[in-house]
C-alpha cells in the first residue's frame, strides 16, 4: 500500500537525517506510459491530498514515454496537486509539440 511504501521513504529518511544530517524530500513519479497511468495518477494525488499532511512530501512527477498516453488524462490529478499547493514536475520534450501542451494542460513548474 502507499502507506507502507511511505512508511518506509519515512524510516529512510530519518536514518539519513541522522547519520549524514541531511533532509531528505519526495516528489512522487507516476508512469503516463502505463496502461493504468491515469488511474495511477488519480490515485497518487487522492493518496497525497489525503489527511494528514506528509512531512517531507513535496509533490507530483510525471515521467515515462510522452507518445503513449495523451496529456489530456493527467490534467485533472496535475491541478488537483497544484491547487493543493504541490509542485507539478512533467517529463516532455521527446517531441517539440508536447512542450507547449505539457506547459497548458499540466501546467508543471519545471520539464524534465
Amino acid at each position: 500500500s502507499m502507506d507502507s511504501v511511505w512508511a518506509a521513504l519515512e524510516q529512510a529518511g530519518g536514518e539519513v537525517q541522522r547519520r549524514f544530517n541531511v533532509q531528505l524530500r519526495w516528489l512522487l513519479e507516476v508512469a503516463r506510459d502505463s496502461s493504468v497511468g491515469a488511474l495511477s495518477c488519480e490515485a497518487t494525488v487522492d493518496w497525497m491530498l489525503a489527511s494528514p499532511p506528509r512531512s517531507g512530501l513535496l509533490g507530483l512527477t510525471l515521467g515515462g514515454f510522452e507518445q503513449t498516453r495523451p496529456l489530456e488524462l493527467y490534467g485533472a490529478a496535475a491541478q488537483r496537486a497544484r491547487g493543493a499547493s504541490l509542485h507539478v514536475v512533467a517529463q516532455a520534450g521527446e517531441r517539440a509539440d508536447v512542450v507547449g501542451r505539457a506547459l497548458e494542460l499540466l501546467g508543471p513548474e519545471r520539464l524534465a
